[in-house]
């Protein structure tokens, strides 16, 4: 493979060293020559070594640290490391448990690819164009399909559903999350299909549903509302705009024997929330990500505070309210915040029964907490 060389412009050997897997283009000295992704070594300002990177020249984000060896990684080298990212996974009962998030970018130190296991279908990532164009001169799905036992690999990048290895069946995939089952469209759904980064929280959910009526406010497939119903909500509505999403999770819900109800409502949230005064003893809100950028977090703040505070008046007094974020550019201390505004612009008062994460199988590298991406809080409302 190609080799290249780069020199840092800023004094960045103490974050590199200590694990922080990013530099980004206005660090380094602009290379012109370079016009694909390549693997360089990563020079410090003084010309001396400091690791291995994956440059990529589109983006402000151009170089992301692969080895802090003196040798180029090899294949053998990142073979092993993808091996180790499952390795990582075997916490996992996969008798409960048979989908998870398996290679986690960054966090396995494979940077910028990810792979979501769903049983025996393995589905491949790539976090933009430059790390596509970067993995795709290794063997990754061979790796993968040896690794995971797979029989079948896809890939979802940039739109495209690629058949990798094996035969892939349309339709719907059935798995299973901690003794539930979920009925995914890998395909056509989010991401790789599922969010098995909520599944801690999600559980955490199904321990405070025993009898509560629940509102699920973009619920995408029925995720938590189908560990409500495990936990033995008296009742379980789920509310998003996709109506393909909804049936899913009306199936899912359908393969199990709850003794309470469950029904779905495929409407803009917004608009519901500002006609329909009903209140819930639990109300459940997991917005998809409204900060793309640095330049957005204003008016996504403005935003979360809006739905949250109106999302807050359909909650009974003394009931729960569960908020979420998966918007990287907001930090804990932003969420927090976002959290304790919502409350009082609703003249509401609350105590936090938990204040979570990402689970274990979507590790970071702890130099990085930008990405610790994913913010979770349940809210008990006082009166």
């Amino acid at each position: 493979m190609k080799t290249g060389k780069v020199q840092l412009l800023k004094n960045l050997r103490r974050d590199i060293l200590r694990g922080h897997p990013w530099v980004y283009r206005k660090a380094f000295e602009p290379q012109a020559d370079y016009s694909e992704s390549l693997l360089v070594k990563v020079l410090d300002q003084k010309g001396k070594f400091l690791a291995w990177g994956m440059y990529h020249p589109e983006g402000p984000l151009g170089l992301r640290v692969l080895s802090l060896e003196s040798k180029p990684p090899t294949e053998n080298f990142f073979e092993n490391q993808i091996q180790r990212a499952f390795e990582r996974r075997t916490f996992i009962d996969r008798r409960l448990t048979n989908a998870f998030r398996g290679i986690n970018g960054e966090g396995d130190g494979l940077p910028g690819l990810v792979c979501d296991l769903y049983d025996k279908t393995a589905v491949i990532q790539f976090d933009g164009s430059g790390p596509e164009e970067f993995w795709r001169n290794y063997p990754v799905v061979d790796w993968v399909k040896s690794t995971t036992q797979a029989e079948v690999v896809v890939s979802k990048t940039r739109g495209e559903f690629i058949e990798e290895a094996g035969h892939y069946n349309p339709g719907p995939n059935r798995i299973l999350e901690n003794g539930l089952q979920f009925l995914v469209d890998i395909e056509k759904g989010q991401k790789t299909g599922f969010f098995f980064d909520q599944r801690d929280n999600r559980d955490h959910i199904r321990s405070f549903s025993k009898g509560l009526r629940v509102m699920n406010l973009f619920s995408y497939t029925g995720g938590f509302s189908v560990y409500a119903g495990a936990g033995g909500a008296s009742e379980v509505l789920s509310v998003d705009l996709s109506a393909p999403a909804l049936e899913l999770a009306e199936q899912s819900w359908d393969s199990h024997s709850f003794k309470g109800t469950h029904q779905t409502s495929a409407v803009d949230i917004f608009d519901m929330l500002a006609s329909d005064k009903t209140t819930w003893d639990m109300v459940i809100v997991d917005p998809p990500s409204m900060a793309h950028s640095e330049k957005q977090k204003p008016g996504a703040i403005a935003k979360y505070i809006e739905v949250f505070s109106a999302a807050a008046k359909r909650v009974r007094p003394g009931g729960h309210l569960v908020l979420s974020s998966c918007s990287s550019h907001i930090s804990f201390e932003d969420f927090e915040g976002i959290a304790s505004e919502s409350l009082s612009k609703a003249s509401l008062r609350g105590i936090v029964r938990r204040f979570s994460g990402q689970g274990a199988d979507h590790p970071y590298a702890h130099a990085c907490p930008e990405m610790r991406y994913l913010k979770f809080i349940h809210l008990e409302l006082t009166t």
